[in-house]
């Protein structure tokens, strides 16, 4: 009995505590049957309709593809659990993030007209344990994003676009919704130049500007800044420099240009990266000397210029999103693209080449016949005119780009060229050209309209070069353009002696000026002719340790210089002449001041140089070709022969010969 009642008292012992177990687990099924069951709807307000039909789970609220804004939702949650509901937040329209609000109440705005940018939802209670709540919107410009749950933010924020639409649903947790961008939030853009003068300048936000207008300082450097919160993604930006060309890209907080070299930024490019790119564009134009501000350019587009030596002063930049867009009345950058081609004596039409490049031939004494110049800028412009003289016909009359200014088949020299820019292109730009006419090689440049060439000499054109220069670029054109028989400058191998008696020389006179005029031209920028020369060379030939390299003068300041070498090399000469007692003629000693001018007072230091020898001995004692030989071995430069001493030595011996 005992044992009985023990036993009896076990048993009803473990079904209580069974009972108290599967209790609460009864009571927890209960629940999770009431919660499985939840009803979520929604309505929005919309632009010029108000409140839309109230809609369930997983169904469109708004409209698509009309343009109309959202301006204020409600969202209701009604299940078994009184302790669970829903709680939503919108980004509005000139307010930013509203307070929550809880089922049924109005997030946003009516009869305000704002828009609705931006929405966070998430449940609360005992269902936010077993639901996730996702949602996903339509918005202006981009249309359906990707799914945000658990107040995660859906929509736009600071770029200007409305939720139009939108789709809430609730799923079981575990359950996997594929999520892509849900919400786009316009990237912060920063930048800042360093201007010459001036230094860095201070950071400026985007639509500011950086750099300065109306002061006449280069942009010699940027550094761009991009705060990003759109994933892996950044900005890439490239600078175009003087003396340097395209630098390469650089990255988010990198000096793209130079510090230091005061080198002018010239033109600009400008891109987006990664995720940020599909979503927005970037805008940027530039300030230029001499012309202003340029058009906007976008996306890795060129803006500002090349080719024209002009500086970049100011930029401004501005990020959009995709569908929005700037205004764009002129380009953002400006290069004059100009090829031409002639037709060549015995050979026909050569291949176009491009600005600056040679057209024709030279030292194959082939007539030029023909030429066409084709001609257009970025901003469509093509006003370019050109007119031939040609051999018994004179001045054919003006042709337009792309059309034949010329003869084919008739075996008719071209003498002389003239070319000129109209329209919009002549206000910015001039174009200058040269000619490399029979026997006397490279003339200087022409420009605007100038005669190139010869006339009334019988002499073929044989070869071309043209540029388009920009007008605040300081050209050298050089001295005689157009070789007719009025010139007071004769062509170098004729002659033009000023001494008309016996007495003995002590200066150089016309010929002499005029030959060397002729051959060193005028640079009123410095160079180079040879690369390994020590020293510069400016203006009519100026050479020696005061020339500076970047240095540039005045025409007025050439000149000068001229006469001061002038007195210089009068003065080895007269010393030479004067130590031996040697008599000459004006074109004798012009002959022999050019050959000095452009060679050194070596020659008369040297007891064996050829020419020296001929003076002490008596030029009358040589025969004609020996003394011209004397002149013509010196026509090499770094060992190689050049034609342009070849030229310059027969002159001056046709010059020296002249006055025996």
């Amino acid at each position: 009995m005992e044992r009985s009642f023990k036993k009896n008292t076990l048993l009803f012992m473990i079904l209580i505590m069974l009972s108290g177990i599967l209790f609460p687990i009864t009571n927890y099924k209960q629940y999770v049957k009431a919660a499985s069951k939840p009803n979520l709807t929604y309505t929005i307000h919309i632009q010029d309709s108000g409140w839309l039909k109230t809609v369930g789970e997983n169904q469109q609220a708004g409209s698509t593809g009309k343009g109309k804004r959202a301006e204020a939702i409600k969202i209701n949650l009604k299940n078994s659990n009184g302790s669970s509901a829903v709680s939503y937040s919108t980004h509005i329209q000139g307010i930013g993030w509203q307070n929550y609000v809880t089922s049924g109440k109005v997030s946003g705005t009516t009869g305000e007209e704002k828009r609705m940018e931006a929405i966070k939802i998430k449940l609360t209670g005992n269902l936010s344990k077993i639901y996730d709540v996702y949602y996903r919107v339509h918005i202006s410009e981009y249309g359906w994003l990707g799914w945000a749950k658990n107040n995660e933010k859906a929509g736009s924020e600071g770029i200007s676009t409305a939720i139009e639409a939108i789709q809430i649903r609730l799923v079981k947790k575990g359950t996997k919704i594929k999520q892509s961008l849900a919400y786009i939030e316009k990237p912060e853009l920063t930048y800042c130049s360093h201007i010459s003068d001036v230094g860095w300048q201070s950071i400026v936000k985007e639509n500011n500007v950086s750099g300065t207008t109306g002061e006449g300082k280069r942009m010699e450097a940027m550094k761009l800044y991009l705060k990003n919160n759109n994933g892996s993604s950044g900005i890439s930006y490239n600078a175009h420099l003087a003396g340097i060309g395209w630098q390469g890209w650089k990255s988010s907080g990198e000096i793209a240009g130079t510090v230091g070299e005061e080198r002018q930024m010239e033109a600009v490019k400008i891109k987006l990266t990664g995720l940020t790119n599909d979503l927005f564009h970037i805008y940027y134009r530039v300030h230029v000397r001499g012309y202003g501000w340029l058009g906007w350019a976008k996306d890795g587009e060129l803006a500002g210029t090349e080719g024209a030596n002009l500086r970049i002063e100011a930029i401004q930049i501005e990020i959009l999103p995709k569908g929005q867009s700037k205004e764009q009345t002129t380009s953002g950058f400006i290069k004059p693209t100009l090829t031409y081609q002639t037709h060549v004596s015995n050979i026909g039409w050569q291949s176009s080449v491009s600005e600056g490049m040679i057209a024709g031939t030279t030292e194959q004494s082939k007539a030029m016949e023909a030429i066409v110049i084709n001609f257009n800028d970025t901003n469509g412009n093509s006003g370019i005119s050109y007119n031939l003289h040609l051999a018994g016909i004179g001045w054919q009359g003006w042709k337009s780009s792309g059309e034949v200014a010329g003869t084919v088949g008739e075996e008719r020299r071209a003498e002389a060229i003239q070319i000129k820019l109209s329209d919009t292109l002549a206000q910015d730009y001039d174009v200058y050209y040269r000619t490399y006419i029979e026997n006397h090689g490279w003339l200087a440049y022409a420009k605007n309209g100038e005669t190139a060439g010869s006339s009334g000499l019988s002499l073929r054109m044989e070869a071309l070069q043209i540029y388009i220069i920009s007008k605040y670029i300081d050209f050298d054109q050089g001295d005689i353009a157009y070789v007719t028989q009025e010139n007071v400058i004769l062509p170098p191998s004729q002659g033009s002696g000023t001494n008309t008696n016996n007495t003995k020389p002590t200066c150089v006179g016309t010929a002499g000026i005029n030959l060397i005029k002729y051959f060193e031209g005028c640079k009123l920028t410095a160079y180079k002719p040879v690369s390994t020369e020590q020293y510069y060379t400016i203006g009519w030939g100026h050479y020696g340790a005061d020339v500076k390299k970047g240095m540039r003068i005045s025409q007025t300041q050439a000149d000068n210089l001229l006469l001061q070498d002038l007195k210089k090399y009068e003065e080895y000469l007269n010393n030479f002449l004067n130590r031996y007692n040697i008599s000459i003629s004006q074109e004798q000693y012009d002959a022999l001041l050019s050959f000095t001018y452009n060679l050194g007072n070596q020659w008369v230091k040297t007891p064996t140089f050829q020419l020296k020898t001929i003076l002490i001995n008596g030029a009358n004692n040589y025969t004609s070709e020996q003394i011209r030989t004397a002149f013509t071995n010196w026509n090499k430069a770094g060992g190689k022969v050049l034609s342009g001493l070849t030229r310059r030595r027969n002159a001056e011996a046709e010059l020296f010969l002249s006055g025996m």
